[in-house]
């Protein structure tokens, strides 16, 4: 679900067991210059974006997909090092686990999707495909969304669903 605070917080996709996934293509660093200063600035300001997103405490888990869209030169290697290096656990941080994977511009649509269906809480969140045909559970989603900017699709549904909106039994059994 996307939603004003997700984009503040700098998450592409956040995920309902606390967790995100940050998706970033190489040559968004480079912005199409060969200069391997503006892909220094470029990996760095990535870096910080992702360093303030780990010690925001809104997630246990950030993965990051790096789309290998250009030639990693040995400036752009250098600079994946040092992200790396960067978002090693510090003692008090909420974020326990920083991981990163490297895809190719093709299979980045695959990439993200088995990651976000590999969630813990993605297999507990059946009943929702069976809320989707409710007119009545929509609208009170929507109203829910609307007051609430913050909540993503799961914490409302679940909202609706301690509310009388639905139980795991009722849809279970239709």
């Amino acid at each position: 679900c996307d939603c004003p605070l997700v984009d503040i917080a700098g998450a592409d996709i956040e995920l309902a067991d606390s967790s995100a996934i940050v998706v970033e293509c190489l040559s968004s660093w480079t912005d199409g210059s060969t200069s391997s200063d503006v892909a220094q600035k470029g990996a760095r300001a990535f870096m910080r974006r992702l360093v303030l997103l780990a010690a925001s405490g809104r997630y246990a888990s950030i993965h990051v997909i790096l789309c290998l869209d250009i030639d990693v030169s040995g400036v752009l290697s250098s600079e994946i090092f040092t992200l790396q290096n960067a978002l090693i656990q510090q003692s008090g941080c909420f974020c326990e686990d920083v991981s990163f994977e490297y895809v190719a511009p093709r299979t980045l649509p695959s990439s993200i999707a088995f990651r976000a269906s590999t969630t813990p809480s993605s297999h507990q969140s059946h009943w929702i495909s069976n809320m989707l045909h409710d007119e009545n559970v929509i609208e009170r989603a929507r109203f829910l969304l609307n007051i609430v900017p913050t909540m993503s699709v799961h914490m409302a549904l679940s909202c609706l669903r301690f509310s009388g909106g639905s139980s795991d039994e009722e849809s279970m059994g239709s």
